[in-house]
């Protein structure tokens, strides 16, 4: 399948808007809903809704190999990937936890794609990668790791969410090579991967554990904010990260996904917060960096 790098940069920039949207409303529900019973829920409303899509547009089901490799990344990016992001979410806070979490992934990606896929970037994008990854490294610094040293819940967090950021690069590298053996729509890709993490997510659901809580009762209000964030993040994030990964290098699509951990700093200044001086520092070598690869892509 020839590749569309511009496509594929543009929607990993809107996956990375939409997800950052999605992170503030996911972070309002942690404490309705345990990471593994809200990961449940918001794949199985994206799944009916792109159940009905493609019930529109046509079911065309790809191979078993590029299935196989979608379904297993279903599994280890969205089931393993999403629970442990959301439980740094509920640790850290929103803006961290993409920080930390969006800046490892595309590290993580750039070695695995070039360990088993073959990719090859030119000197340029790879300097325009480490640029942006490393105004982003700088937004991280720029708050200190006092709290490392007194607070296990922080470091627990912090953890979740490198974690995080490693199951994302796997879970890319296999839905690229999906995309590189069969030309797969997006819709389906999306379907697949959230069918085979939904088998997961809720076996697990099934093993008794009293942090795994299940609300049904709840105010309407939550359920609305919970449609909201499933419909923008889990539908609208995936399906544009599926395009990204379709039309791009996996180590490309995942490091514009990661100017996400940008884009909340940017809300939460809209919401009062001051950033320090190191923070508008990395955020404006990151932002350097990325126009900087879409000038070589």
């Amino acid at each position: 399948m020839e590749l569309n790098h511009l496509v594929g940069a543009l929607s990993g920039l809107t996956a990375a808007l939409v997800w950052t949207v999605a992170s503030f409303l996911f972070r309002r529900l942690g404490h309705v809903w345990s990471p593994n019973a809200l990961n449940l829920l918001k794949g199985l409303i994206a799944f009916g809704l792109i159940a009905l899509i493609l019930s529109a547009e046509g079911w065309v089901l790809p191979g078993r190999a590029p299935a196989l490799a979608l379904a297993v990344s279903g599994i280890v990016g969205i089931a393993l990937g999403d629970n442990l992001f959301f439980g740094a979410l509920n640790r850290i806070h929103v803006q961290r936890t993409l920080i930390i979490a969006q800046n490892g992934a595309p590290l993580f990606t750039v070695v695995l794609a070039w360990l088993f896929l073959g990719e090859q970037l030119s000197w340029t994008a790879y300097t325009a990668l480490l640029i942006v990854l490393s105004g982003i490294t700088l937004s991280i610094l720029a708050d200190g790791f006092e709290r490392l040293k007194h607070d296990r819940t922080y470091r627990l967090g912090l953890l979740m969410a490198f974690s995080a950021a490693l199951l994302q690069a796997v879970g890319a590298v296999l839905t690229r090579h999906a995309f590189s053996l069969a030309d797969v729509g997006v819709f389906m890709a999306t379907e697949i991967r959230l069918g085979a993490a939904l088998v997961f997510l809720l076996l697990f659901q099934l093993f008794p554990n009293r942090g795994k809580r299940m609300v049904y009762r709840t105010g309407e209000r939550k359920w609305l904010l919970l449609l909201t964030a499933s419909v923008i993040g889990a539908l609208g994030g995936l399906t544009f990260q599926q395009a990204a990964f379709k039309y791009t290098f996996a180590s490309i699509a995942q490091t514009l996904i990661a100017s996400s951990s940008l884009m909340g700093m940017l809300f939460m200044l809209l919401r009062g917060s001051r950033p320090k001086p190191l923070t508008w520092v990395g955020v404006g070598l990151a932002l350097a960096g990325i126009m900087l690869l879409f000038s070589v892509i």
